[in-house]
């Protein structure tokens, strides 16, 4: 699965790019400038995958991933966070099909991007 990793912090990008390419999938690129920076990103790698961070400068990810996905309802869209909550509101309003609590560990991630990629059966959790 071709995946974009959209976080401010560099070391946490290059981390979570490190866990993505161990379950064997692409990383089409890694993101660390900001909301606006993603959504150029994405109209120029086409990611099936993004991998979205919510507290982030120049558009937060709840604007990052209402935008991604109404440009293209077939993105997958997972949000990160360490600060904010799943129960948090926006987290289930936003067009996300998951959400990830920082940090992330290699089983969380494999399991997330297998059930994604449909390698398992379970189905995604609704938010």
């Amino acid at each position: 699965m071709r995946v974009m990793i959209v976080d401010d912090d560099r070391a946490v990008a290059e981390t979570i790019a490190m866990l993505v390419k161990s379950c064997e999938h692409e990383v089409v690129a890694t993101v660390t400038g900001g909301g606006l920076e993603a959504m150029r990103s994405f109209a120029l790698h086409r990611p099936e995958l993004v991998m979205l961070d919510i507290m982030m400068p120049k558009f937060n990810g709840f604007t990052v991933c209402h935008q991604l996905v109404s440009r293209d309802p077939k993105v997958k869209i997972v949000l990160m966070s360490g600060v904010v909550d799943q129960s948090y509101p926006s987290v289930g309003n936003c067009g996300a099909i998951d959400f990830m609590p920082k940090p992330l560990n290699l089983a969380r991630v494999r399991e997330t991007l297998d059930r994604i990629a449909g390698l398992r059966e379970e189905p995604l959790l609704p938010l």
